[in-house]
């Protein structure tokens, strides 16, 4: 009797509209010119974060400053992302279902709803986040689809 698979708990085939990306993070152009590479992209994105004050809720007490990303943030964003969106594993079906809802997802909110959950996931900002998710949507929109590519290092 042949082993039967696990149906994707994500959809395999996710229409990516790169021209969009393009026009949401400007920044990407670098890496349409071949300027950088999208892995080189990615890095500057996690190493250049500045550490902001987060207010401590109390109105005596001093703010504390976050620190800053650590370079293997992006790494750890690719390697999530991938996750999600390539793997089988049920843990990720309720974001699967948020992304997929409808059969009509738009990159738009492929970009957003990834960016708010990989920055809960990783206690980044969602201003990192949604430029390092950006490249990785580009780089697999240029890889015909292929999310392995995340893996690269």
């Amino acid at each position: 009797m042949p082993a039967t698979h696990p149906a994707p708990v994500c959809p395999a085939k996710i229409q990516i509209d790169a021209e969009f990306l393009l026009q949401k993070v400007s920044e990407l152009n670098q890496v349409k010119q071949n300027r950088l590479t999208w892995n080189e992209f990615g890095e500057r994105i996690a190493g250049h974060q500045q550490a902001t004050p987060i207010p401590t809720g109390s109105a005596r007490g001093p703010a504390q400053s976050a620190t800053p990303p650590e370079p293997s943030d992006w790494f750890r964003a690719k390697e999530l992302v991938h996750a999600v969106l390539a793997s089988r594993d049920p843990k990720y079906e309720p974001i699967c279902n948020r992304l997929f809802h409808s059969n009509h997802s738009s990159t738009a909110a492929l970009l957003s709803t990834l960016s708010l959950w990989v920055a809960g996931k990783l206690g980044l900002s969602v201003t990192m986040t949604q430029p390092m998710v950006a490249v990785m949507l580009y780089a697999v929109a240029r890889a015909s689809g292929n999310w392995n590519i995340l893996l690269d290092r």
